[in-house]
């Protein structure tokens, strides 16, 4: 932290944000970051020096994050080609964002013709299960792609589809339920 602030005072505004980059805890490094960003901005230009553009786009991308902007970010990452790192957050993010219901933008990032080379097994599965889901109807694939998130030890995204499987059922039901109610009162009367 005092070699960011000392580079920060001496105007090194990429050794900055290349020395922030490399703190081991990712909550002070995203804090430190996003505060050269807010403060610096205006004299943050892409670096020339071909070892700092990978560290330039994960800085901006984490502004972005702490800004509550992670599509921006992954827009970012993917247009400088950064796609591990791209990769990384679209996995981190998918649950947040299958919870919300937001399918569209979660499939816009796994159909990116950019990441089919580092989608990892897990992505690929969920790919599948999204793809699935489109028709919300709970088959045998559905069950096949949850039983192996399961064994592929991604509890987080694991509990994000058995939620949206439940509200799926549920509304499947609520619309059964209406559909009866409607034909006995027709016929009670």
């Amino acid at each position: 932290m005092q070699s960011v602030n000392h580079l920060l005072n001496a105007n090194q505004i990429d050794l900055s944000i290349h020395v922030a980059c490399l703190l081991k805890n990712e909550n002070q490094k995203l804090k430190i970051v996003s505060e050269i960003y807010n403060s610096h901005i205006h004299l943050i230009d892409e670096p020339l020096n071909n070892e700092f553009i990978e560290i330039y786009h994960q800085a901006k991308a984490l502004y972005f994050i702490s800004n509550n902007q992670p599509e921006s970010a992954i827009d970012h990452l993917i247009k400088a080609n950064c796609l591990e790192k791209a990769h990384e957050i679209i996995l981190d993010l998918i649950p947040l964002f299958f919870i919300k219901q937001n399918f569209s933008l979660i499939k816009t990032w796994l159909n990116y013709p950019q990441l089919e080379n580092v989608l990892n097994h897990n992505s690929k599965i969920f790919k599948l299960f999204i793809d699935k889901l489109d028709g919300l109807n709970v088959d045998a694939e559905i069950q096949k792609c949850l039983q192996n998130l399961s064994s592929a030890n991604m509890p987080k995204l694991h509990f994000a589809c058995i939620v949206k499987i439940n509200q799926s059922m549920q509304s499947e039901f609520k619309t059964v339920s209406q559909k009866i109610k409607s034909i006995r009162d027709s016929t009670s009367e």
